[in-house]
């Protein structure tokens, strides 16, 4: 089931209606060798109400999660079980968050569902196309608490999902595993750095996590990822390769060059500062999108507040071949 290589193809394209062009690598391909992780995050102890929120957890697969295939996984499994232990206890909604063809039986046998308890399927994101967000909001759950494998996929699209939907998300950094610790700390970092996600998204462990009305766990040490966070370096870097497209049948989308954000001054506070703390500055365009929120969060809503603020826009320049989109602001990622 584990998947070897990167699963998206990058390429340097020339389109056979114009000439072939030979392009110099991207900046990030010749810094690979130096490129540094920035400061680790800060780790919040985390008070849950075991009313409204629940527990996710994603594809601990017995085949994936082992120490043939997933080594960092299987020591990971206790901690997830302890999670669970006490979220039982306290009467916390449970969520078993599977891949498409996965069943109870495919899963590590600490971790199976017990009578109750539901479960979606979905390839990476959980929360896409599965029903997970009708289940979860029937119960008036607006916090998951989310623990799986791994960290760098399932575990970080469906916090991503989540997040989009409305949801406030609880990451342990000691309970999504992944195939490495670099995999890891590419997801802890993305999950702290991403715009739109610090509304959303508490990293903590396993051991910061509270519940209401029990005694906090006896606290252990920092999850290994951030122990080794310094010396953590990079995998070899993927191969960049030329590929032909056709222009009638290809498209380009340009997302999220925000003239606000796309400077040099500007860009360097969209990151952690030395203590790894969140940043806080604001890009163009979100006090509209969380007013369109705020009215319903539905799509057409955003894209209206959106527009009035011209905030995003999408231009056809003809025939139907090459369609440019381009959104700034709400949706920005990078």
């Amino acid at each position: 089931m584990r998947r070897s290589g990167p699963s998206v193809a990058l390429f340097v394209a020339a389109l056979t209606a114009g000439p072939a062009f030979a392009a110099p690598a991207p900046d990030i391909m010749r810094e690979w060798a130096s490129v540094r992780a920035p400061s680790p995050p800060q780790l919040a102890t985390v008070t849950v109400d075991p009313k409204t929120t629940a527990l996710l957890i994603i594809s601990f697969d017995k085949m994936v999660c082992s120490a043939a295939d997933r080594k960092r996984c299987p020591p990971a499994i206790p901690k997830v079980k302890s999670l669970l232990d006490s979220a039982r206890a306290q009467g916390m909604m449970v969520v078993h968050g599977y891949a498409t063809a996965q069943m109870p039986s495919d899963v590590q046998p600490d971790l199976v569902p017990i009578d109750g308890e539901p479960i979606v399927h979905a390839p990476a994101d959980k929360f896409l196309n599965s029903g997970l967000a009708d289940i979860l909001r029937a119960h008036g759950i607006g916090n998951v608490i989310v623990a799986g494998t791994a960290g760098n996929g399932a575990v970080l699209f469906t916090v991503v999902g989540g997040a989009t939907q409305g949801f406030d998300l609880i990451v342990p950094a000691d309970t999504m595993p992944a195939d490495s610790a670099y995999h890891e700390q590419y997801a802890l970092v993305e999950m702290n750095d991403i715009g739109f996600l610090h509304q959303h998204v508490k990293l903590t462990s396993s051991d910061r996590i509270v519940f209401q009305s029990a005694p906090a766990p006896p606290r252990g040490d920092d999850p290994d990822v951030l122990r080794a966070w310094p010396a953590i370096t990079p995998p070899v870097a993927p191969e960049i390769t030329h590929a032909t497209l056709d222009a009638a049948k290809s498209a380009l989308l340009v997302m999220d060059f925000n003239k606000a954000n796309c400077t040099p001054e500007k860009r360097p506070l969209r990151r952690s500062d030395s203590k790894g703390t969140r940043p806080t500055f604001l890009r163009p365009c979100e006090t509209s999108v969380r007013r369109a929120r705020d009215y319903g969060g539905h799509e057409a809503r955003r894209r209206s507040a959106r527009a009035r603020a011209g905030c995003g826009r999408t231009r056809d320049p003809g025939a139907g071949r090459q369609i440019l989109r381009v959104r700034i602001g709400k949706d920005a990622e990078g």
